[in-house]
């Protein structure tokens, strides 16, 4: 395979997918911690309000309160943030996002240290350069694989016990 064709066919892909991946990431992530914070911050005013109402109208003489009838609310938005924060912990957007961001930078740095001959790239002929940053590149790959495989290897062992 010749370099060109390694940064077609390879690197460049590469470097898409760990982009999109990471903004993908972010984006979830996000999406999870504004849904916590907004329903864990509702719960307890909303509960309040309807605690306030149901003595309004205990106080003018109803017999059934609001909020005992309404109470049922407070409970779904209390279940829904037990549920974003248990979804949250599993699908670990912010980690995933964090690495996969990582990995793309890393890749982005060692082709401009290619391309200006920094970081190692200076003295060498333009096949070695190449080798090196073959080389390098794959490095990167291999290590944010390794560390996905370590992480999913941990939760297979849980499950199968």
């Amino acid at each position: 395979m010749m370099f060109q064709e390694y940064l077609d066919q390879r690197y460049t892909p590469q470097l898409r997918w760990y982009d999109a991946k990471s903004l993908y990431n972010h984006r979830m992530y996000m999406i999870y911690q504004t849904a916590i914070v907004l329903c864990a911050t509702i719960n307890p005013v909303l509960a309040a309000y309807l605690e306030g109402r149901s003595q309004g109208y205990l106080a003018s003489g109803h017999d059934c309160t609001l909020a005992s009838s309404h109470g049922w609310l407070t409970v779904a938005i209390s279940t829904i943030v037990a549920i974003l924060v248990g979804l949250h912990n599993i699908l670990k957007y912010q980690e995933k996002w964090l690495r996969q961001r990582s990995s793309c930078e890393r890749l982005k740095r060692e082709f401009y240290c290619y391309e200006l001959g920094a970081g190692g790239y200076d003295s060498l002929s333009e096949e070695n350069r190449q080798k090196l940053f073959v080389d390098r590149a794959e490095t990167i790959v291999a290590e944010e694989q390794t560390d996905w495989i370590k992480e999913h290897g941990k939760k297979a062992d849980i499950y199968a016990s």
